[in-house]
């Protein structure tokens, strides 16, 4: 994705820890990382990152996620999940403590 928008591969680190990306930025080995946001607002929240520390300055892409269920899971169990996962969209409360808890 990186080399879809011009970065040279010979600029690309891969690492597999998300605390060795903010290592490699610390002692000046790398400038940016790349990242899905909301995962590295988690991972940054549990490795006791200050927030603003890093900010998102570029997005690569964007795109959605979704549940998936087996094709044997009765369309009944996916209808009632379909109508908890709505009433949840639609609870401020919930969502907002879930976004103070997992992403700032």
């Amino acid at each position: 994705m990186l080399a879809e928008h011009g970065v040279q591969a010979a600029n690309v680190h891969l690492l597999n820890k998300f605390i060795l990306l903010i290592k490699a930025i610390e002692y000046n080995r790398a400038d940016v990382f790349a990242y899905e946001e909301n995962v590295a607002k988690h991972l940054m929240q549990k490795n006791l990152i200050p927030p603003g520390t890093f900010v998102p300055i570029y997005t690569l892409s964007e795109g959605e996620l979704y549940y998936t269920f087996n094709a044997s899971v009765d369309d009944r169990v996916v209808e009632v999940f379909q109508r908890a996962l709505d009433v949840i969209k639609k609870n401020e409360a919930f969502i907002e403590g879930i976004t103070n808890k997992y992403l700032k």
